[in-house]
């Protein structure tokens, strides 16, 4: 992956986000799910904050647009998100300009953005 980044161009470059791998701390709780018994097991959280930058050569402006916080089992390592992997913590995620509703989470304006 290295060797084809470095063959990229500058414009080609700024189509991908490279990330440091976290290692959460892992705990123990009881994942709760329709239909199905309590289980106590070891979970690690993840955090994702959504924002945005817009800019035109000057100082761009940078917004929070909400975040969402996950709970999926120690093994799980996968980084999209799947009703069989993930539980959703969070209940509202603030995002400007969209309104969905779903069974897990609901996205919901937010005027102060």
């Amino acid at each position: 992956m290295a060797e084809k980044l470095q063959n990229l161009g500058k414009d080609e470059l700024g189509a991908f986000i490279l990330m440091e791998r976290i290692q959460p701390l892992v705990a123990e709780n009881y994942l709760v799910r329709a239909m199905q018994p309590v289980e106590l097991t070891k979970v690690v959280s993840e955090l994702g904050v959504y924002g945005y930058a817009l800019g035109d050569r000057g100082m761009p402006e940078v917004r929070q647009g909400g975040h969402l916080l996950r709970t999926k089992g120690e093994k799980v390592d996968e980084m999209r998100s799947s009703s069989e992997i993930l539980r959703q913590n969070s209940r509202t995620i603030d995002i400007t300009g969209s309104i969905e509703r779903r069974s897990d989470v609901s996205i919901t304006t937010s005027p102060e953005l």
